[in-house]
């Protein structure tokens, strides 16, 4: 007897609208190891002290992000950097020139965002999935778009905690 695979079906995106990813004044170098035609359709990004300590690499980590979304690359972007702050939607929102309606603002300074470029007819439109995190809460699901039509879950705590216990941490939270 077989059973069929349980197929993931994200929220509705709370964040979407039209996006102009025209001329945003991007390079980057693209190295590819093997015969085949790989191609890349996520990108998983983890932010680090220094992704916020200066401008410059902010807008560095912005400009990856944005080159992402401009290929048709999802991506999620998980900040649990507490030392340092940046709003990372924020400035890549500034850098694409994003209307108000993409405006969102972690509370806590912390998230874990989803995004995914699609096209459709003639216009690109950004679909966003943004979470507020805080320290000792646990980290969401998220989509992780592979195809247009495709997206898996990326379940941020059990991968936070099965890196935890294959390094041996202890990921409890701290006694008050």
């Amino acid at each position: 007897m077989a059973v069929a695979p349980h197929v993931y079906a994200p929220p509705t995106a709370p964040i979407a609208g039209a996006a102009d990813f025209t001329d945003p004044d991007l390079f980057e170098v693209q190295i590819f190891r093997g015969e085949g035609q790989w191609q890349m359709v996520a990108a998983i990004e983890l932010v680090s002290e220094a992704n916020k300590d200066r401008p410059e690499t902010r807008r560095a980590f912005a400009v990856k992000c944005a080159s992402y979304l401009q290929r048709g690359i999802s991506v999620v972007f998980v900040d649990v950097v507490t030392t340092r702050s940046a709003d990372f939607h924020t400035e890549l929102g500034r850098l694409l020139h994003w209307p108000a309606e993409f405006h969102w603002t972690s509370p806590s300074g912390l998230s874990a965002i989803s995004y995914r470029a699609v096209a459709r007819e003639e216009e690109v439109h950004l679909e966003v999935w943004p979470h507020a995190l805080a320290v000792g809460t646990a980290l969401p699901t998220v989509p992780l778009w592979l195809a247009p039509d495709l997206a898996v879950p990326l379940e941020l705590e059990l991968t936070y905690a099965a890196a935890c216990q294959s390094l041996r941490l202890d990921n409890s939270p701290p006694n008050p």
